[in-house]
């Protein structure tokens, strides 16, 4: 537990699972409910709040002598944002070690989003995470 409610939130976990589930099933990879499985999948979310940095040149008004100019003005802005990240790890289930990890990072939306946005979002990361996995 993070203590952090937008992690900390079941239904986002279902929608990990859910997407892990079907990025793997295209892969072709089949999901056991009984026996040995060749490998276990585990996951772990995070949230980073980051700061994004601008700088731009403001030009305005008039020149000289009445003139129309350009005076460049430096004006740096700064922006807050939330970036989640989700690393995928799959252990071996008969060595119990670690045999690949994936990650992904992106920059977290409005908390406003639809449920569907959210889903396809979770979608989304999980298969960029998975598009290396297998390893060749």
């Amino acid at each position: 537990m993070t203590g952090d409610p937008r992690v900390d939130n079941p239904l986002l976990h279902t929608r990990v699972r859910f997407a892990v589930e079907q990025e793997l099933a295209s892969k072709s990879y089949v999901k056991i409910l009984e026996g040995t499985p060749d490998f276990y999948i585990g996951y772990h979310l995070s949230l980073t709040t980051k700061l994004d940095a601008r700088t731009v040149d403001a030009h305005y008004g008039y020149g000289p002598a009445g003139r129309w100019g350009r005076m460049g003005i430096p004006e740096t802005r700064y922006f807050e944002y939330e970036e989640g990240i989700l690393v995928l790890d799959i252990v071996d289930a008969k060595l119990g070690k670690l045999v690949w990890r994936g990650s992904g990072q992106r920059r977290i939306g409005e908390a406003s989003s639809t449920p569907e946005e959210s889903e396809r979002r979770v979608r989304e990361a999980v298969a960029e995470v998975l598009k290396y996995f297998p390893p060749e």
